[in-house]
């Protein structure tokens, strides 16, 4: 392997994403976040999303190869130090090439004082799918995502994006019209809870179809499709002179998608 690089030394990066050999997007998580991308197999780097709030911390990048729709998903934060925390979660619908704040929503706020996510796998989040109408401008991604808590849970969250366009027919991404949020509920972990305990990573294993039976869609094709998505899970705490690892398996029946583009 090669060694890459980048005008950022002393960042932490926990994650990355690739698409092939030429093209891929890192990810640092504190101490000024900073997402950059390379298209040249890292030679070179640009930085395509910078945040110095403090306290940020960011866990996970995830985009879809095929749609060029990714998300980044962190820690809560809040933006006074004062306010309700939310997690801070971003949007990409151009292969990582520029970078939405997700807006806080009911489905950002942590389930109790302790949830957040872990970086060091950079798994704690897994896309199931995701929509992608670039002309349109319509997209829409279903997530999967757990971490760490009192009482860790697995999340499952739909979120549907159309940004409308000014009078100059630019994109305004920071309208909340713009987004729709489906949390669909989560599902409890059997994990202890605590400090420095709950999923360290997970994995989106298998995604079937269902076949509606006739009774419950009284002979009319669904719009919107149902799959079984199989998680695997893995958990791992480190204490004196003894390392427990828990792994959990568990299979949940949700909506395809609910924000299809046209």
């Amino acid at each position: 392997y090669d060694t890459c690089k980048t005008q950022y030394p002393t960042k932490d990066f926990r994650d990355i994403w690739a698409i092939d050999q030429h093209t891929a997007v890192a990810m640092s998580i504190s101490d000024s976040a900073v997402i950059i991308k390379t298209t040249d197999g890292g030679n070179s780097w640009k930085t395509v999303y910078h945040d110095e709030t403090p306290g940020i911390f960011l866990d996970v990048i995830e985009i879809d190869p095929k749609t060029g729709v990714g998300i980044v998903l962190g820690d809560p934060l809040s933006q006074n130090q004062q306010s309700q925390k939310h997690f801070k979660a971003l949007l990409t619908t151009d292969f990582g090439n520029s970078w939405i704040n997700i807006p806080d929503a009911e489905w950002s706020i942590p389930l109790d004082t302790l949830e957040s996510f872990f970086a060091a796998s950079g798994t704690s989040l897994s896309i199931i799918l995701s929509k992608a109408n670039h002309k349109k401008q319509q997209y829409a991604l279903t997530v999967g995502f757990a971490g760490g808590g009192l009482n860790p849970q697995f999340h499952l969250l739909q979120i549907g994006y159309t940004p409308k366009k000014s009078a100059a027919q630019e994109p305004q991404t920071d309208q909340p019209s713009a987004w729709k949020f489906k949390s669909l509920p989560t599902l409890p972990m059997t994990l202890k809870g605590g400090p420095a305990w709950g999923c360290y990573g997970l994995s989106i294993l298998v995604r079937l179809p269902l076949t509606p039976t006739t009774s419950s869609t009284n002979g009319r094709q669904p719009k919107h499709p149902q799959m079984a998505t199989a998680v695997a899970f893995v958990s791992v705490k480190h204490i004196p002179k003894n390392t427990s690892l828990t792994c959990f398996f568990a299979i949940s029946k949700t909506t395809a998608t609910l924000f299809t583009p046209q």
